[in-house]
């Protein structure tokens, strides 16, 4: 069999963790650090993901959820990473984090989140 990828193939991040914040309007973003702790790429829509197991969705992110796009700015106001991640943070609701290394485990941060990002934990807990 031949290898027919073309340049729009995925290919495995260089991902040392992910962070995931709900924001005001209780959307879910993955943001996605490289190996230097450079952002990387942001993931919009996390929260609606479902029904990924949580396995899976632990290794997605472990991959930087290699199958998402690339951050746009011009699908998101017009922000850029640097833009969106100092919003995020600044919103403080920090509510999980997926290290690459399998020694670490995930944490979750269920206190900082609102309605939606509860519901996303729990589903992530109960999976």
């Amino acid at each position: 069999m031949s290898n027919t990828c073309t340049a729009g193939c995925c290919v495995p991040a260089n991902v040392s963790y992910v962070l995931f914040y709900e924001d005001a309007a209780q959307n879910i973003y993955g943001l996605v650090y490289d190996k230097d702790e450079n952002l990387s790429n942001i993931v919009s829509g996390v929260g609606r993901f479902d029904p990924v197991p949580i396995t899976a969705f632990e290794e997605g992110a472990r991959h930087g959820f290699p199958y998402s796009p690339a951050w746009n700015p011009c699908c998101h106001e017009n922000k850029t990473m640097t833009q969106m991640e100092a919003e995020l943070k600044a919103q403080n609701h920090l509510i999980a984090t997926v290290y690459n290394d399998h020694l670490k485990p995930s944490a979750l941060y269920p206190a900082n989140a609102d309605p939606v990002g509860k519901q996303f934990l729990s589903r992530w807990i109960f999976g």
